[in-house]
């Protein structure tokens, strides 16, 4: 038993051919010392990602709201010309153009990134708990969910400088000005001089951050109204990047800057919009994004509203499709079964402190015996002078013979033997003592007890 208590036995047993339900119902029993080896160690994530995908993007990618306002009721077509390049009536229809593309861009990539990581596998060894697959399943897919926004950022980040190398020869760049000059003689060839833009606080031709408000212009190159958070940049990436659509979540901004673009049709917005169902303004209560953020900020993060994601379990177990589980019981000890379940290490404490308690107890009873044995005070005893040695004397009451001493050393030091008890039992359980007292030099006194 103090053996079996402190070694424990472990019992394996095995199960073919098992469902989810027997291996989901055994581990709610054992949560530990169940393995399920897999007969597929690499699995697909598109086994068991049902589904993962952008739930909804941001209204300015989903609704034609930007395209409506910029553009619906207008009398100019996108290829009219204005003696002022940097009026905003001149890009209008460039940054609607701009802004579609971005948006595609930022869908493809999503689309792109999400079929990669489902084509990519998962290895599994043998078979985890539902609770650990969610866990581990949740994990992953927020690394997705933020790896795809970092990629696409950096592609955006590339193109934003290949723009800038360019510049020269960017047709809707403002860094520069080309000016025809009178032919050579000499040469007969035309020169052309490259004249930049300067702003107030920096140059295009090298800063590509570097913009001005949008602004709309008289023929005399008079600004007469300046749009809320559209910007005019080097670039037509730039203008899109760096603009805010604060103005498109008011009303009164929209119906302000159409008024002075002469957009009168149609001539009450709201009441169309009630009509036709279709939104006029960007609603600030069904996005994340915060109405003066930039479209740069959005784009970066890919104009993502909210991410659908469904996993199976289920899926999970029959592309892993275990042909057995074992079941590994260590705590079957030789105690546990008829005492409290302690653990094997208190359960040898105790045993190994009751063998030492009894020990102990076995030594004070063998002490209290032996000083029981321990002759008394004589004083109070009766002494019996046997005058012969040589003959036996019988003693006819329980008694017993604990000290002699010779009579004829009178004066002398008592000399004093203890005699061998003839009798070891507790009295009255016998009738009569013998002593046999030959051996003991004449004569000689015993006290008899």
């Amino acid at each position: 038993m103090f053996y079996s208590s402190i070694i424990g036995r472990v019992i394996r047993k095995t199960y073919l051919q098992p469902s989810i339900e027997d291996y989901e119902h055994l581990l709610n029993l054992h949560s530990d010392g169940v393995d399920c080896p897999c007969t597929r160690i690499s699995i697909p994530y598109n086994t068991f990602v049902i589904q993962l995908e952008v739930k909804s993007y941001h209204q300015v990618c989903t609704t034609d709201v930007i395209e409506r306002t910029l553009i619906m009721g207008s009398i100019f077509e996108p290829s009219t010309t204005y003696t002022n390049r940097v009026d905003f009536q001149s890009w209008r229809f460039s940054f609607v153009d701009g802004l579609q593309r971005l948006c595609r861009l930022a869908e493809d990539s999503i689309t792109n990134d999400i079929q990669a990581f489902l084509a990519s596998t998962m290895l599994v060894y043998q078979l985890i708990p539902r609770t650990q697959f969610d866990s581990e399943m949740n994990v992953t897919l927020n690394r997705v969910k933020l790896a795809t926004p970092v990629a696409f950022t950096r592609i955006l980040d590339l193109l934003r400088l290949t723009i800038h190398g360019n510049a020269l020869i960017d047709v809707f760049s403002l860094s520069w000005n080309m000016v025809m000059a009178e032919n050579s003689q000499d040469t007969n060839v035309s020169f052309v001089s490259i004249s930049t833009n300067q702003y107030t606080k920096c140059s295009c031709i090298t800063e590509r951050s570097c913009s001005m408000a949008a602004q709309l212009f008289l023929p005399n190159d008079t600004s007469y109204y300046t749009f809320q958070g559209l910007v005019l940049g080097c670039f037509l990436l730039e203008t899109v990047l760096q603009s805010s659509l604060s103005c498109f979540y008011s009303m009164t901004c929209i119906k302000e800057f159409r008024k002075v673009m002469n957009f009168h049709y149609p001539a009450d917005l709201e009441q169309w919009s009630n009509e036709t169902g279709n939104p006029i303004m960007l609603d600030a209560a069904a996005t994340r994004f915060s109405v003066t953020d930039t479209i740069e900020m959005m784009a970066y993060n890919m104009f993502i509203e909210s991410w659908t994601t469904n996993v199976s379990y289920e899926n999970l177990f029959y592309a892993c499709a275990p042909k057995q589980y074992d079941q590994t019981l260590e705590r079957d000890y030789g105690l546990q079964e008829h005492s409290t379940g302690l653990p094997p290490a208190i359960i040898a404490i105790i045993v190994i402190s009751a063998i030492l308690c009894f020990a102990a107890c076995l030594s004070c009873c063998i002490r209290s015996q032996q000083h029981q044995r321990a002759p008394v005070d004589y004083v109070n005893s009766d002494h019996t002078t046997i005058a012969n040695p040589y003959q036996l004397q019988d003693v006819r009451s329980p008694a017993r013979i604990v000290l002699v001493r010779p009579i004829n050393n009178v004066g002398a030091a008592p000399h004093s033997q203890v005699l061998p008890s003839i009798y070891e039992g507790p009295p009255p359980s016998y009738d009569v003592a013998t002593g046999s007292l030959s051996s003991l030099p004449p004569p000689f006194t015993a006290r008899v007890q």
